[in-house]
């Protein structure tokens, strides 16, 4: 979370002999936010709406110091009802400075809607412009969508060039336990019919903790929304970040819609080399989870794994049950390097290959390997 820096406000502006000079007694209200996520959403799903407490910034750019200042705070629902409503501490705040307080009663949002975060600011000594004094963010809070893009298209990824493997997508961080269950992308217009995609998920140290099947992006994807369930929905406990990623192999290429301009470190660009770029702006790449405590229950293990992942000579495929299921290598470009049809667990021979990055396919369940 970044701090504000301290901001020295004196401005005229002169027009023909004449002079302007902004308010000299002025505390402004610059910002707030749920004190608790270090990233906005624009969506958020309803389990990630709870236990949120808020924190306000202002700077006084006035020339004596202001005193008894505190920000009010009321949450508003989407049918115009006040359902919060609480002050912060009193504070006060040097001329020349800034500031924060925070609003710690929380706040839990009880259904799906649009909530309006109104913030207004109160102090005890005059202030020459009140005008500047009042903060509003609306926040739309889903069922189930969790989505870091504000909607707005901003133009495609095309600057990454032609690639035979690449993927993008955001940093996530929840508060609340949940499971990811799917993930959507915008498919640019611009997009090769045929493009072959995933989703991975990423934990915090950029380990794949999920994936879904291979999809094929037809005609009529191009411009819409594709959604994808993980093969193994992922079960997230409180205070964890993840990385989704929409990912693209073989020689036709996705274009990823990309929405407003991204923080720092938060958005994400893998190349062929598996190198990994931030990027400047928000790919618009979704996930969807799933609240109920029945699901934790009803999701089963994994029906196979693979270690060690990087290897260099073998790898193990453990299964689960005894049922033929076929087993498939292929590259980046989509090419089977090695397929043949498994009952029990398997040892397979991968010195011959190359060092790269494989998906080895297991009854439909897909994983990344990683031959060094």
């Amino acid at each position: 979370m970044k701090n504000l820096e301290p901001i020295i406000f004196l401005f005229a502006i002169i027009f023909g002999g004449t002079c302007k000079i902004y308010s000299a007694n002025d505390l402004m209200l610059t910002d707030a936010k749920l004190q608790s996520y270090d990233l906005t959403y624009q969506r958020m799903p309803l389990s990630q709406g709870q236990g949120l407490t808020f924190k306000a910034y202002c700077s006084n750019v006035g020339s004596f110091d202001h005193t008894g200042v505190y920000v009010n705070l009321k949450i508003i629902n989407s049918f115009s009802d006040t359902i919060y409503n609480n002050n912060s501490a009193t504070i006060s705040v040097l001329n020349n400075s800034t500031d924060s307080v925070e609003i710690n009663t929380p706040f839990n949002a009880s259904d799906p809607g649009r909530y309006t975060f109104l913030y207004t600011m109160y102090q005890d000594s005059i202030d020459d412009n009140p005008s500047n004094n009042i903060v509003s963010i609306k926040q739309d809070i889903m069922e189930h969508l969790f989505q870091r893009d504000d909607g707005n298209y901003t133009g495609n990824n095309s600057w990454m060039g032609s690639s035979s493997y690449s993927e993008i997508g955001n940093l996530y961080e929840f508060l609340s336990p949940c499971i990811i269950t799917s993930a959507s992308v915008v498919i640019d217009a611009n997009t090769d019919p045929g493009a072959l995609i995933f989703f991975s998920i990423y934990d915090y140290s950029l380990n794949i903790v999920g994936m879904t099947a291979d999809y094929i992006v037809t005609a009529d994807d191009l411009g819409d929304t594709v959604t994808l369930s993980f093969v193994d929905p992922v079960v997230v406990s409180s205070l964890e970040y993840y990385t989704i990623n929409v990912c693209n192999y073989g020689s036709s290429l996705l274009l990823t819609q990309m929405a407003q301009a991204a923080p720092d470190l938060t958005s994400f660009f893998v190349d062929d080399m598996l190198n990994w770029y931030f990027i400047t702006t928000v790919p618009m790449v979704r996930i969807n989870t799933d609240e109920s405590q029945n699901a934790l229950i009803e999701f089963k293990a994994p029906q196979w794994t693979l270690y060690p992942n990087p290897s260099s000579s073998e790898i193990h495929i453990v299964k689960s049950s005894p049922d033929a299921e076929r087993l498939e290598i292929r590259n980046l470009l989509g090419e089977v390097v090695h397929n043949e049809t498994i009952f029990n667990s398997k040892s397979i021979n991968i010195a011959h290959l190359r060092s790269a990055t494989y998906l080895v396919t297991v009854g439909g369940q897909t994983r990344k390997l990683i031959k060094q």
